[in-house]
Parts: structure tokens; sequence; C-alpha cells
């Protein structure tokens, strides 16, 4: 829902790009069979279109996003790619873009693609929020956290941001910095157990081991399957109940 809501105002921003009545036909009919996810019967339709409009920035934006969401990346970005090479500045094929990149695990092309996209939209707080997910892929620690640090000026209460930020100092051994976002996040949510796995290991790490522990329990008991070695490895010692 949220990627045909996406598409929907891109196509209301672009569609005097379609103006022949035979491509008009094609497109609506491309769009409407996307709409209901039919997302190869969309990508026939569109591909017919380009064929007879080939130099439109929304039929190719469009067809990225039908083959964006049968999981065909790189399809998706060449077309992309075709979109901005007849709009350089459309923040909209740059984001997709880069989350396409991100899907197969490019980190660095995600990078360069924000990059690109913050020259254009410096406020974009998803490219902020995308690139600091790669950088922690890429072990750009620091630049992870100035990113988060950016989304969370803007949106004090993004949760994703502030979990990110956790994991970020975490993998740079700033336990304390990540416990203090942990804590954060459990307060304002106090059953979700990937938190407490988060802060468990966190604190084990930090030298907690009695509080660490007791963290991980509550994530066990919330459902948390993968702290079972763990406890039974580090917790032997340590009642649930203290």
């Amino acid at each position: 829902m949220v990627k045909t809501v996406i598409l929907f105002l891109f196509v209301v921003t672009y569609a005097s790009n379609v103006q022949s009545q035979g491509v008009d036909q094609l497109f609506s009919s491309a769009m409407a069979k996307h709409g209901q996810g039919n997302f190869a019967g969309a990508i026939s339709d569109f591909t017919v279109a380009i064929s007879q409009k080939p130099q439109s920035v929304i039929l190719y934006f469009c067809r990225a996003q039908s083959y964006a969401e049968l999981k065909e990346y790189r399809k998706a970005i060449a077309d992309y790619s075709k979109s901005l090479e007849l709009n350089p500045l459309s923040v909209d094929a740059i984001l997709h873009r880069a989350i396409a990149h991100s899907r197969l695990n490019e980190h660095g092309r995600v990078v360069d693609d924000v990059n690109r996209l913050l020259v254009i939209d410096p406020f974009n707080l998803k490219a902020y929020m995308l690139r600091g997910e790669s950088r922690i892929h890429l072990r750009d620690y620091n630049g992870a956290i100035t990113d988060f640090n950016m989304v969370l000026e803007a949106d004090n209460l993004n949760k994703k941001a502030l979990f990110n930020r956790a994991l970020a100092k975490y993998n740079q051994s700033d336990f304390g910095g990540a416990i203090t976002d942990l804590e954060i996040l459990i307060e304002r949510e106090p059953t979700n157990p990937e938190y407490f796995y988060q802060m468990g290991i966190t604190q084990i790490r930090f030298g907690k081991i009695q509080q660490g522990c007791l963290s991980l329990f509550k994530a066990r008991d919330l459902g948390d399957g993968r702290v079972q070695q763990m406890i039974r490895d580090r917790c032997a010692a340590v009642k649930q109940d203290e």
C-alpha cells in the first residue's frame, strides 16, 4: 500500500509527461494493474507505452516500481537510471534506486546515490536513514551515527533511528552510549523483545553480566528465541528473579 501511494504521488507530479491517447490508455491500464498487485501485467503495459513514448520520465519510473515489487532489482535500477538520464533532479528516482541497491547489498552505491540526492534535497530524512543503515554495513559507524542524529534532530521519537544508532554505537564499542539509547527505547516500548535482546548483549559486553542476563531473560520471556544459547553460555549463575 505504501509503495502504491508513493507511485501515485510521483504520477501526480509528472503526469504531464504522458500525453498521447494511446499511451494514456496503456498508462491507465498499467497503473490499475500495479494497484491490483498484477505487477507483471503492469510491466507489460508500461513496456508497450515506452516503445511509443521512449522519452517519458514517468513511464520508466513506474515500470521500475513494478520491477521492484517483483524483486527484480537489476531491472528496476536500469529503469530508475534511465529516468534519471531524462530528469537528473528526480529525488524519487534517486531515492528508489538507492533502495534497490540496498536490497542487493550494494551499500557503497546506496551511499553514492544518497550523497547525490542530498545535494538536491538536503533535508530528506528517508535518505539519511537509508545512508545510515548502509554505513553500518560498510562499518562506517561514525558516519552512520551522524546520519541517525540528523533524523533524530528532526524527529526525536523515531524509534528506528534510535535503535540503529544504538547498533552503530555498539559496533564501535561505545557500549554506554548504546545502553542509553536502548533505555529510551525500552521505556517507550517495554514489550519489544528486540530491544531487550540488544540491551542484554550490550550490557554483557560492557561487563554488566547480571544486568545483561536479566535483559536476556526478559527478551526470552517476550518470545525471542535467539537468546537461549547465550543464556546457557553466560547466565547459568544468574537467577531470573534477582
